[in-house]
Formats: C-alpha cells, sequence, structure tokens
C-alpha cells in the first residue's frame, strides 16, 4: 500500500500532455515494468545488455561499485538520481533509482545493508510479480544484515530473473540469483566481478 500510494502521489504532477497513453496513475505504475521489461530482452539472448559490479575486500570490509552497461540512450545515463527516503515505517535510505520511480537498482540503508540487482538471463518469467525494484525497497526499509536482506529475497514473488549482491556491516557480502522459480546465494569471499 505505501508503494502505491507514493506512485499515486507522483502520479500527480505527470504531464498531462501524455494522457493520450494513459492516465496518469497508469503511466507511473507501468513506469515501474522498466526493468523487468528490459531484462526480459536480456532473457531473450541479447547479451550487450547488463551490468557489473566489481567488489575489492578491505579487512572484514567490502569497497564495491557498480556500474550500468546497459544502453538504454542518454536520457538512461543522464537521468538517474540518487534518492534520501526517510520512510514513516522502516529504515532510512539512500538509493539510485531514475526520476519518479519509487523502487531502487542500488541502495545502502542506514544499518549499512547494501543491495543492488545486475542483469541474469533465465528463461523462468511469470506474468504476475513484484518488480525488482520494489524487492529493493522492501530490502532497504526492512532488513537489517545480509542474512534479513536474504530472507525478504527469497520470499519475494518475482517477474523475471536478477542476481542480486547484498552486503551489510559485518562484511557478509553474498550474490543471490533470484528467478520466479529458482533461488540460489553463495557467500563472496575473495576479490572479483559478477
Amino acid at each position: 500500500p505505501d508503494d502505491i500510494a507514493e506512485m499515486y502521489g507522483v502520479s500527480q504532477s505527470a504531464p498531462a500532455k501524455y494522457n493520450y497513453l494513459a492516465d496518469p496513475f497508469t503511466r507511473q505504475v507501468a513506469y515501474h515494468g522498466l526493468h523487468e521489461v528490459g531484462q526480459m530482452m536480456v532473457d531473450q539472448g541479447f547479451e550487450g545488455m547488463g551490468c557489473t559490479l566489481a567488489a575489492v575486500r578491505r579487512g572484514k570490509n567490502w569497497i564495491l561499485g557498480r556500474n550500468f552497461d546497459f544502453e538504454g540512450g542518454r536520457i538512461f545515463d543522464t537521468e538517474k538520481i540518487l534518492k534520501w527516503v526517510f520512510p514513516e515505517h522502516g529504515l532510512a535510505y539512500v538509493s539510485v533509482i531514475w526520476a519518479g520511480m519509487v523502487g531502487a537498482v542500488t541502495g545502502v540503508n542506514e544499518k549499512g545493508v547494501y543491495v543492488s540487482i545486475n542483469a541474469a538471463g533465465s528463461d523462468d518469467f511469470r506474468r504476475v510479480g513484484l518488480p525488482s525494484t520494489l524487492v529493493i525497497l522492501q530490502i532497504l526499509e526492512h532488513a537489517e544484515s545480509t542474512a534479513q536482506a536474504i530472507k525478504i529475497l527469497e520470499e519475494a514473488p518475482v517477474f523475471i530473473s536478477d542476481i542480486y549482491v547484498i552486503n551489510d556491516r559485518a562484511g557478509d557480502l553474498r550474490v543471490a540469483e533470484k528467478t520466479p522459480k529458482r533461488f540460489a546465494e553463495y557467500s563472496f569471499k575473495q576479490n572479483g566481478a559478477v
């Protein structure tokens, strides 16, 4: 309900010139399916799409860097924003997302839990589910550790396949592969890239 309420609020400032496509709220909800549509393109064999994440161990902690290796045009590159959120219920967080979106593609919360999504090709998909960007939002608002984030992710009914990279202040870095039908995760012990 909170996500829907925020989407409705954002839709109230949507430009009327696009009303011929759909009403503002419908457009706002559809906007949140963009990641899933892009991922379905990856699932169809467009190998040039995806993201890279590099992890370098420093003591018990990690330095993480991620790149959007997806060519979606200039707007994809220039319209990303850093969004600071202080929810009424849940943990405060900062995330990377595109203007007008409620979810996140990368973020870290006040407890030090980091999460990002990277493309993962699979033939698993379903017609009804929770957009991955909103799964990330749930993790950021409610997980206080990597273990809690993994539990939220494992239970999420997703549309498409993704790789999730999750880390916490204790240095528990894990990579999870989630499809609508399958789930696998492993600890990231060495420096490297996903």
